[in-house]
């Protein structure tokens, strides 16, 4: 079957026939069932079948099976999509059964957290800093809150600030974790974090 592409300028609008006896009844544009491959931001593809749609939000659900034999389900603002493929179309019957339509505000507050998610991210990341420099943060700022943790850049050094007591200078080992007296209770916690995180990788 051809593939049929979509961009994000676009119109997501049912597509029917001109014959009006030969028309399908379609949900929208995006049949249930069908096999569609999304690229939203940072160029990340998204391949799965099609769950739900809903055109007025331009929601689109779509079920990715996983390592563990189940299935994820991934919340698709087609608002964001770089483009959309429509890989494999379901074949309709004349006694299509319409799916029930999706929770919209759960689904917009599943969308509000990825979106909040992803602003942490790109507020969390540093281009000069190392891999393990980036994930060591991100783990302190799991125990501690993303609140609590910091870049300080000074003189082409970049150190990791914890509760603006502590700071943990490159390359980032339990050596490099520095803080006042008053503060030695959370050097140490943070000691051990950063230990933690260590043996991880090895």
């Amino acid at each position: 079957m051809e593939k049929i592409m979509f961009t994000r300028r676009a119109p997501f609008n049912a597509i029917q026939g001109s014959n009006a006896e030969e028309k399908r009844p379609l949900l929208s544009c995006f049949t249930v069932g069908s096999t569609v491959r999304c690229t939203i931001c940072f160029d990340e593809e998204i391949l799965g079948e099609v769950v739900a749609f809903d055109a007025g939000t331009k929601m689109l659900l779509i079920k990715v099976p996983n390592k563990r034999g189940l299935s994820d389900i991934n919340i698709v603002n087609l608002n964001f999509c770089l483009d959309v493929e429509i890989v494999k179309e379901v074949e309709l019957s004349h006694s299509i059964i319409t799916p029930a339509p999706p929770d919209l505000p759960k689904l917009e507050k599943r969308l509000h957290n990825s979106i909040e998610q992803r602003a942490k991210h790109l507020l969390n990341f540093k281009p000069k800093v190392s891999p393990m420099g980036q994930a060591l943060f991100r783990q302190i700022a799991f125990y501690l809150g993303d609140s609590q943790v910091y870049w300080l850049e000074k003189e082409n050094i970049i150190s990791i600030l914890v509760m603006e007591q502590v700071i943990i200078e490159p390359p980032y080992g339990v050596a490099n974790v520095n803080g006042p007296q008053e503060a030695t209770k959370l050097k140490h916690y943070v000691q051990w974090i950063v230990q933690k995180f260590l043996n991880k990788q090895h």
